[in-house]
């Protein structure tokens, strides 16, 4: 989807409109800032009455998953032979294996070492990647001779004021001149 231009509200032609469009700037998003507080607020206390509500519930979920694995421990013989799992009339019970996993027992550059002494490099990763922090240093001509460049943008920038900075003066009090 492409992003639409916004068409600016106001018309500015000189810089007591500038500073009133800046004061119009400020009240805005300090009203939407004012909003999302409000809305998080409101989202943090749905959130703690439904942790409130599903505690209990998860507490008696945890407690039948118990009951259930120790009734099919107890009970291996109410499996089918060379099961694993039992199909009920609300879903299935039994023992499930985890995909294997590597726990190592040693520290990785111990384990690392012996895995290369063992010729073993397909179980080793190394990764390389450019280090853009120094190559922002070299010359235009190193850059372009590796296939890099550097590439800076000017952009746009509009820094309100706290309110505490700017004393007592209200920012719509100010008017276009």
């Amino acid at each position: 989807m492409a992003k639409r231009k916004v068409k600016p509200p106001i018309e500015i032609e000189c810089l007591a409109a500038a500073d009133y469009a800046l004061g119009l700037l400020a009240e805005v998003e300090a009203d939407a800032v004012r909003l999302r507080a409000d809305l998080e607020k409101k989202i943090a206390g749905i959130r703690a009455d439904a942790a409130a509500r599903v505690a209990p519930l998860e507490e008696s979920a945890a407690g039948i998953r118990q009951a259930l694995e120790a009734w099919a421990t107890a009970h291996p013989e109410e499996f089918p032979p060379g099961r694993r799992s039992l199909d009920l009339s609300h879903g299935r019970i039994g023992w499930r294996l985890d995909p294997p996993s590597v726990r190592l027992i040693r520290r990785a550059e111990t384990v690392i070492a012996a895995l290369r002494a063992r010729r073993l490099q397909d179980a080793v990763i190394v990764r390389e990647t450019v280090n853009k922090e120094v190559l922002v240093t070299y010359p235009p001509d190193v850059l372009a001779a590796i296939g890099a460049r550097i590439v800076q943008k000017d952009r746009f920038h509009v820094d309100l004021k706290d309110e505490r900075d700017v004393g007592n003066a209200e920012y719509g009090a100010r008017s276009a001149e």
